[in-house]
């Protein structure tokens, strides 16, 4: 499952920072779409405002939790926030963490 957010987030990066080129973007984002989403609405945004404030998270991230923990999901995979850390009912998980490292 992914939000919205991240298919945005993931295009705007990979346009601006990753230079990917706009066909094979393109593609790549239009199949992100067959996976089911999470639209960000009012109460995604107040929940992240929450998850901010209780944890000392940027927005934006506290906002993927937030859609995360709406959408069911036990598991985040990130690099952004604290590999093994529990937010409320979802757990961090960074997929670039070596097993050696666990």
């Amino acid at each position: 499952m992914l939000s919205t957010q991240v298919v945005q987030e993931f295009y705007a990066v990979g346009s601006r920072k990753l230079g990917t080129p706009r066909l094979e973007l393109t593609e790549i984002v239009t199949s992100l779409l067959d996976y089911p989403l999470v639209v960000i609405g009012p109460a995604h945004i107040t929940s992240a405002i929450q998850i901010e404030e209780r944890y000392r998270i940027s927005f934006w991230d506290a906002l993927i939790l937030a859609a995360a923990e709406s959408g069911g999901s036990q598991v985040l995979y990130t690099e952004d926030l604290n590999d093994g850390q529990r937010y409320g009912s979802v757990t961090v998980r960074n997929p670039f963490r070596s097993p050696e490292a666990l």
